[in-house]
C-alpha cells in the first residue's frame, strides 16, 4: 500500500509539472551531488539504494536515462513510465531532487544528431518525466541544456547541463577498429557540437559567479584515444570549448560524462592553470560486469572497466586548509573504485606574472596564450630562466615556476645570441636577465600544453631594464 501511494504522489507531481521545483533551493549551499547515465528501464535497478545511502542533496542524471530509441512520443512516453513504476527509482526521485539532459538512447535514436527529426517531441517527453514546469524557458529552447546555481559568495556551486545531441553535426565515420571504434575527427569549421544558440548561452554561464562549476556532457570531453562518441571527434568544438573557459576566467570547472558504459576519471592540461577534469560514470545498470579491455585513454587517471557505478561529487566546505573537491566513482554496493581528491585553491586561474600594462603594440603572456598560431608582440617581466640540456635553446619565463600551466616562454635559440652571452657565460647571462623586462615578435606556438614563442634572430627582441 505505501508503495502505491509513492508511486501515486510521483505521477501527481510529474503531471502538474513540479516534480524538481519545489526542492531546488538555489540560494542554499550544498556540498554532495550524485551523478550517473545508462539506465535502462527493462533490467533491475538496486543501485538507487546505494546512492541514497549517501544522502545527495541532487541528482544528475547524464543521458541515456531510459532506452527507447523510437521517434514515437508514445513509446517513449511508455518507456519513462516505465522507469518511474521502479520500486528503487520511485522511492529515489520522492526523495532526492533530479535533474537531467539526455544522451542518443533517450534522444531517440543511437548516436544521432541534429539529422533527427522527432527530437522535438523528445525534448517535450524529456522534460515531462523531469518535472519541468509548463512555463520554464526550458521548454521554448531548441534543445534541453540548463543552469542552476546553488549557494552564494565562496560557497556557490554552478551546475550546467549541455545539450551535445540537438545541434550536433554529422559524425565522420571510417573503418572499424577492434576495441577502438570507428569515428573519425570531423575538422569542418562549420561543424558544431552545441549550437551557436546554446555557445552563445553557455558563454553567458561561465561569466556568471560561482567557486565551483559543474559541468554535464554527455558524452566525454577529455577522452580522445576511442573511437566513439566523444568532444574529439570535433576537434575545433573541443578546443573551442576550453577557449572559452580561458577566455572567461571560469574558476572551479568539473566536467561530468557518460555514455561509455564505464566509469572512469581522465585529467590533462589545456593551459588554464588548472587540471581539466573529467569523470565519466555510465552504466546505473548498463555497465559491463565481465572483464573487457580498457579503451585507450592517455589522459586517464583512474578506471573501473566493469560494473554498474555512479559518481559523487563532495565539496568540504570547511577543511583546515580550505575547501577540498572530492570526486569518487562507486560501484552499485556503494564501494569506491576510484576517487580524485583536490583543494578548491587548485582549481583557480592563475594570473602570469607581469601581465599587467604593456607597451603600446604589445600583449602581455595571459593574453598571448589564447592566440595560438598567430604572429604578435608579447611582453613581460622575466621571472626566472633555463636551457635545454645541450644548451642550444636559453628559456626566458613569465612565471618563477616554469612549470606552472600558465607560464609563457621565450625560447631562444643560444647560437643565434651568441654575442650577447658569450663574454660572460651562459649561466651569468641567465642570471642578469631575471627581472628585466623582454619584447618578442614571433608566432605564437604551443609545447606540452604550454604557451611559447621561438626566436632565432636577435632583432625580433628588446631586453630593457
Amino acid at each position: 500500500m505505501k508503495r502505491f501511494v509513492s508511486i501515486l504522489l510521483l505521477h501527481f507531481m510529474i503531471s502538474f509539472g513540479w516534480a524538481d521545483e519545489p526542492p531546488l533551493k538555489n540560494n542554499a549551499s550544498i556540498s554532495r551531488i550524485a551523478f550517473g547515465s545508462c539506465a535502462h528501464q527493462d533490467r533491475p535497478q538496486p543501485v538507487w539504494n546505494s546512492i541514497l545511502k549517501e544522502n545527495p542533496e541532487l541528482f544528475l542524471f547524464l543521458g541515456d536515462n531510459i532506452y527507447a530509441d523510437t521517434p514515437l512520443k508514445e513509446v517513449m512516453r511508455a518507456k519513462y513510465k516505465k522507469l518511474n513504476s521502479l520500486p528503487e527509482f520511485s522511492k529515489f526521485r520522492l526523495k532526492v531532487p533530479l535533474v537531467g539532459t539526455w544522451d542518443d538512447h533517450d534522444y531517440g535514436q543511437n548516436d544521432a544528431g541534429v539529422e533527427f527529426a522527432p527530437k522535438v517531441d523528445a525534448q517535450t517527453e524529456l522534460l515531462d518525466f523531469f518535472g519541468v514546469a509548463k512555463d520554464s524557458p526550458r521548454r521554448d529552447r531548441k534543445g534541453v541544456y540548463e543552469a542552476w546555481t546553488f549557494g552564494e559568495g565562496d560557497k556557490c556551486i554552478q551546475v550546467i547541463l549541455l545539450d551535445t545531441r540537438y545541434h550536433r553535426s554529422s559524425i565522420k565515420t571510417g573503418p572499424r577498429i577492434p576495441n577502438k571504434g570507428n569515428y573519425l575527427p570531423n575538422t569542418d569549421p562549420e561543424a558544431t557540437v552545441l549550437g551557436k544558440e546554446q555557445w552563445n548561452w553557455f558563454e553567458t554561464k561561465l561569466k556568471e559567479p560561482a567557486s565551483i562549476r559543474i559541468i554535464g556532457s554527455s558524452i566525454q570531453v577529455v577522452s580522445e584515444d576511442h573511437g566513439w562518441e566523444k568532444w574529439m571527434n570535433f576537434p575545433l568544438e573541443r578546443e573551442r570549448l576550453y577557449k572559452l573557459v580561458r577566455d572567461t576566467n571560469a574558476n572551479g570547472v568539473v566536467f561530468l560524462s557518460g555514455d561509455r558504459h564505464l566509469g572512469e576519471i581522465s585529467v590533462m592540461d589545456a593551459n588554464w592553470g588548472y587540471p581539466v577534469i573529467d569523470i565519466t560514470s555510465s552504466g546505473l545498470n548498463q555497465a559491463n560486469t565481465t572483464w573487457r579491455r580498457e579503451e585507450p585513454n592517455r589522459h586517464r587517471f583512474a578506471a573501473m572497466p566493469w560494473e554498474h557505478n555512479y559518481g559523487m561529487v563532495e565539496v568540504d566546505w570547511n577543511a583546515k586548509n580550505g575547501p577540498i573537491v572530492s570526486m569518487s566513482l562507486k560501484n552499485e554496493e556503494g564501494k569506491t573504485a576510484a576517487c580524485y581528491r583536490i583543494p578548491l585553491k587548485n582549481l583557480q586561474f592563475k594570473v602570469p606574472a607581469n601581465d599587467g600594462p604593456v607597451s603600446p603594440g604589445a600583449i602581455g603572456p595571459r593574453e598571448a596564450s589564447k592566440k595560438m598560431g598567430e604572429r604578435l608582440n608579447v611582453e613581460f617581466e622575466i621571472a626566472s630562466t633555463g636551457q635545454s640540456r645541450d644548451k642550444a635553446r636559453i628559456f626566458l619565463n613569465s612565471l618563477s615556476e616554469f612549470r606552472d600551466p600558465a607560464n609563457f616562454t621565450i625560447v631562444l635559440q643560444s647560437k643565434a645570441f651568441e654575442d650577447s652571452w658569450k663574454a660572460v657565460g651562459l649561466e651569468n647571462y641567465r642570471k642578469v636577465l631575471v627581472g628585466k623586462k623582454i619584447r618578442a615578435s614571433g608566432v605564437i606556438s604551443e609545447f606540452q600544453g604550454k604557451a611559447q614563442m621561438e626566436i632565432d634572430d636577435p632583432k625580433s627582441v628588446l631586453i630593457s631594464e
